[in-house]
């Protein structure tokens, strides 16, 4: 239901997947292996070399709904904090205090992050499992995690009566993060 008809609330369905994406986030040089083991050499005998990932960003795929309109999403996992599944949360609608002119919409909850402070759990735009410390992505699915996120998010808002500073959504959150 939109925001503003009859003064209506809206709510986010948020439904986790169970597929995996993941990023290289860095690399080094190496070298080829086999399935065995062994190194490959080309045809004249040299080592085939490769870039050998060091560390990886991983997210789990699912779709966010309002309004008749459902939207894939990426979610980061690699052990960050995650809402809990089968609840319903009350949203604000933000502008970003760190990445100017960012809009995002902050669940109220009382999970706490690594260092014992609130977790930063939001819906924002971004594209890759990097852009996100336990925050929900929206946009469209691509390879690499997802594309067109700033006009997805444009439209989630407008779904929810548009964007307001301090407007109220709900976040119903379904399924749970694996190891979780």
């Amino acid at each position: 239901m939109a925001a503003g008809k009859g003064g209506a609330v809206s709510t986010l369905v948020y439904q986790r997947g169970t597929e995996v994406v993941s990023q290289v986030v860095s690399s080094k040089p190496g070298y080829k292996k086999s399935a065995g083991g062994h190194y490959l050499t080309d045809p004249e005998g040299a080592l085939i070399p490769v870039r050998v990932a060091t560390k990886t960003a991983k997210a789990l795929r699912g779709t966010i709904s309002v309004g008749g309109h459902s939207f894939d999403t990426i979610e980061r996992m690699d052990g960050y904090v995650a809402l809990p599944g089968g609840q319903t949360y009350e949203c604000a609608m933000e502008l970003s205090p760190t990445h100017t002119g960012r809009r995002q919409i902050r669940p109220k909850h009382s999970k706490r992050n690594n260092k014992g402070k609130l977790a930063a759990i939001l819906i924002h735009s971004g594209s890759l499992p990097n852009h996100f410390e336990g925050c929900i992505g929206v946009g469209v699915r691509s390879v690499e995690g997802l594309d067109e996120s700033g006009k997805t998010m444009t439209k989630l808002l407008t779904l929810c009566g548009g964007f307001k500073v301090g407007r109220k959504v709900f976040l119903d959150v379904r399924g749970e993060m694996p190891g979780k």
